[in-house]
């Protein structure tokens, strides 16, 4: 017979100074990308064309991460029972690929200016692209449920090993449930007597949070 504990935390709303910074980082590029497009267009210059561009692209990001942001914060409802968490991911996701597609667009028009604009032109864009790639493989492997970078499954595991009564760790998965939250399931097997099972539950969950796993299901089972 196994008894079956689950811990929770649910995202907790951001501050409203979140929103402001939101908002005031969104108005400082938006002002910036129109300045940038001004200058670059009246002297013809790619590379603050190229900018601009890069830094709408920014504004677009912002935006598309505020909205992801707000909803992520939202309850979970009957078909969404994890919430939407994921919305970070999907907008990530997003950016990365407009960014890849702005840092295209920025290699193509590169003839019939000084050596020196597209030189500078191609460094933005180079580094543009990268940017895109970088973020839309950090999206695929949070979406395809991979382990976080920044999560150690056997540094987990020795964790949940260590709690008083517990022999062994069996069925551990580890996954993303959004950006900046990570979740477990896994099977524990105690010895049963040694410990209450609520008081393992609770230090379990407590050692898991501070190797950065915030939402925790453990399934206790009678050592062999």
């Amino acid at each position: 017979m196994a008894d079956h504990g689950r811990s929770h935390h649910r995202q907790h709303s951001h501050p409203t100074t979140l929103s402001g910074a939101y908002r005031g980082s969104i108005a400082l590029n938006t002002g910036l990308s129109v300045a940038q497009l001004v200058i670059g267009i009246g002297f013809g210059s790619l590379a603050l064309i190229g900018d601009a561009i890069h830094n709408l692209g920014d504004v677009f990001g912002l935006a598309l991460g505020w909205g992801a942001e707000r909803l992520s914060t939202r309850l979970p409802i009957l078909r969404f029972t994890d919430g939407f968490g994921r919305s970070t991911q999907l907008a990530a996701l997003i950016n990365g690929v407009l960014i890849a597609m702005a840092a295209a667009v920025v290699l193509v028009g590169l003839t019939g200016w000084h050596w020196l604009d597209p030189i500078t032109a191609i460094g933005v864009g180079v580094a543009v692209g990268y940017t895109g790639l970088v973020l839309i493989r950090d999206a695929l492997i949070v979406l395809l449920d991979a382990i976080p970078a920044h999560i150690d499954p056997e540094q987990v595991r020795q964790v949940l090993l260590q709690c008083p009564g517990v022999v062994d760790v069996h069925h551990l998965h580890i996954w993303g449930l959004s950006t900046s939250q990570v979740a477990l399931t896994a099977h524990v097997c105690r010895r049963i007597g040694s410990v209450d099972d609520m008081a393992l539950l609770h230090q379990a969950k407590r050692a898991l949070d501070e190797v950065g796993v915030d939402h925790s299901t453990l399934q206790l089972e009678p050592a062999p």
